[in-house]
């Protein structure tokens, strides 16, 4: 009997992912992370066939970093040519990470894999479609075991890249490398290279290159029994966490020490993520505090990631700013003038007599940062010049009737440090007039078919 080519090898490799994880079930339209590689163009190349005769509107995206000047754009041009010789849909965006890493302080890498994921959401968003899809494969998944157990990781770095992630679906991820290219090479498909891909420096690269081939000389299967690992991993911290959703640190000292520490751990793990917005524990901030947790010490502070401490008083447990480490407040004040003003926690788009989007500021600036929030004013009920400056606590708004506090409104809300970091207050000579997503002062706020006297601002933040 003879084999089975390439394409139907990978082809069953990826119904079979699909069908598992229903990956497709029930959806109306797919973006596809679309780089010109031969993992995504291996991935563009069977979804289009598997869409077609589907109700399934497909739509491949590609993004273009900044990191690679003309490369970049060679890659963007491939990308266009390839889905419109294939009457394939396309939209193309661009950041440049480099300054935004600069401003963030993260890595290159981190800060892409941000500016990527901002930018597929929106995207989805704008088009109304259900599904973003990536075309990470086995080896991707190998890698970032690998990372997570270098760095110190627990059971949910150890499950590797999750098949499905609310919206985000991985088709390859049964697939290896190697077959994606000679999957590309039998249909006579074009993809491009990466330079950086071969770049050692990057922690991901060193671990392709320099790791993985080891691996296969040990076992050529390791890509595959590193999925199989993954998945009861995952089986198995799904239950576990289950388990620990029945607690929290309000449950008390007492209580949270009798625990075995497969379920401590996550109990602190899952109430750190959300005291942080988002930061995650690793192992070895984990092992103290539970440590700490089962002594016998009335009272302890333990610094942690963030700049924030876990303290045990008595039989209280809970997370805090870390007074120790506390950052100097940055200090503001700027008068905002017609057009685009940067701000220190973003920029702020101010329109006279405008009900309309401003498409070149909003194609612009969204490429900058993630997300926006619009308010209409009525420009003759502002007293003054228009500055902004960081909330003030102290300062008040009237809103819904009643003079507020700017404290009292932004501690209904709940907000994460991370998420009042981003806050900025548009004021005027009689006060805050404006807290983007939070409240408008009362007699300011106008409806935006309204012609006369109406003035737009965007808030453009990350």
């Amino acid at each position: 009997m003879r084999d089975k080519s390439v394409s139907a090898a990978v082809g069953e490799k990826i119904c079979r992912c699909v069908l598992e994880h229903k990956m497709l079930d029930g959806a109306s339209g797919v973006l596809v992370g679309f780089s010109g590689g031969a993992d995504s163009t291996a991935l563009l190349h069977w979804l289009s066939g598997f869409c077609a005769g589907r109700p399934i509107r497909l739509v491949a995206m590609h993004i273009n970093h900044g990191i690679r000047g003309e490369e970049a754009e060679r890659d963007e041009r491939f990308c266009r040519s390839f889905c419109e010789s294939r009457g394939i849909e396309f939209v193309s965006k661009k950041a440049d990470v480099p300054a935004l890493a600069a401003r963030s302080g993260k890595s290159l890498e981190e800060e892409a894999r941000n500016v990527r994921y901002g930018l597929f959401s929106e995207a989805l968003r704008e088009l109304g479609l259900d599904r973003i899809a990536t075309a990470h494969n086995a080896d991707d998944n190998l890698e970032t075991v690998i990372f997570n157990l270098v760095r110190g990781t627990g059971a949910a770095g150890m499950a590797g890249i999750p098949p499905v992630r609310g919206n985000i679906i991985r088709p390859l991820l049964y697939c290896e490398k190697e077959e994606l290219v000679a999957y590309c090479r039998e249909n006579g498909l074009d993809f491009v290279t990466d330079s950086t891909n071969s770049d050692t420096s990057y922690t991901r690269n060193f671990i392709r290159h320099e790791i993985l081939p080891r691996l296969r000389q040990i076992n050529p299967a390791a890509a595959q029994n590193a999925l199989r690992m993954c998945r009861a991993v995952r089986m198995d911290d799904g239950t576990l966490c289950g388990l620990a959703a029945e607690y929290s640190l309000s449950c008390g000292r007492k209580r949270l020490s009798e625990l075995p520490s497969s379920l401590l751990s996550r109990v602190l793990a899952r109430e750190f993520e959300e005291f942080s917005g988002g930061l995650t524990l690793e192992a070895a901030h984990i092992e103290p505090a539970e440590e700490l947790i089962r002594s016998q010490r009335a009272y302890f502070a333990l610094s942690l990631p963030g700049k924030i401490r876990l303290v045990g008083d008595r039989d209280a447990l809970y997370f805090e700013p870390d007074p120790r480490a506390a950052i100097k407040r940055e200090h503001f004040s700027v008068i905002l003038s017609p057009g685009i003003n940067i701000l220190p926690r973003g920029a702020l788009l101010l329109l006279p007599n405008c009900a309309a989007e401003p498409a070149e500021y909003i194609k612009e600036y969204k490429n900058i940062y993630k997300f926006f929030i619009k308010a209409f004013l009525h420009s003759d009920k502002i007293n003054g010049v228009l500055f902004a400056e960081p909330p003030r606590g102290s300062a008040r708004m009237r809103v819904r009737g009643m003079s507020r506090t700017i404290k009292n409104l932004l501690g209904e809300r709940k907000l994460t440090m991370a998420e009042r970091e981003k806050l900025i207050m548009v004021c005027d000579g009689g006060g805050p007039v404006w807290i983007p997503g939070i409240a408008t002062r009362d007699g300011c706020e106008a409806q935006p078919g309204e012609a006369e006297n109406l003035l737009t601002l965007y808030y453009f933040y990350s």
